[in-house]
């Protein structure tokens, strides 16, 4: 990349974070796993660049392949960096996402209990 801080990660940096994140993951061992941002959904899901987040966020899901998220409720949310740009671009848009965000998180809340 450019050397800038808020770079996306290159695809071979994404496949050496995502080994020590499943290692967390499967050490943690949480009930709900929630990728933050398009960036963390590639890494961790089957989302992929041209997917479109308004399609795959705030969805619970249950991943079903093998591996360490196996059985576990899943979710993907807009990254928090992207509704502070967004609010200052398109007040109607984040208004919108931010209470879309809100509801799911009163939704992860019920589902975990806490």
């Amino acid at each position: 990349g450019s050397g800038k801080q808020n770079d996306k990660p290159t695809v071979r940096q994404i496949q050496t974070c995502k080994q020590h994140v499943m290692r967390m993951i499967e050490l943690i061992n949480p009930e709900v796993v929630i990728a933050a941002g398009k960036t963390a959904a590639m890494g961790l899901f089957s989302v992929t660049e041209k997917s479109s987040m308004k399609h795959v966020v705030h969805r619970f899901f249950e991943w079903t392949k093998s591996g360490v998220l196996h059985g576990k409720t899943c979710a993907i949310m807009y990254h928090p960096s992207y509704l502070l740009r967004l609010k200052n671009y398109d007040s109607t848009a984040y208004k919108i996402i931010a209470l879309e965000t809100y509801e799911f998180l009163k939704k992860l809340q019920k589902l975990t209990g806490e």
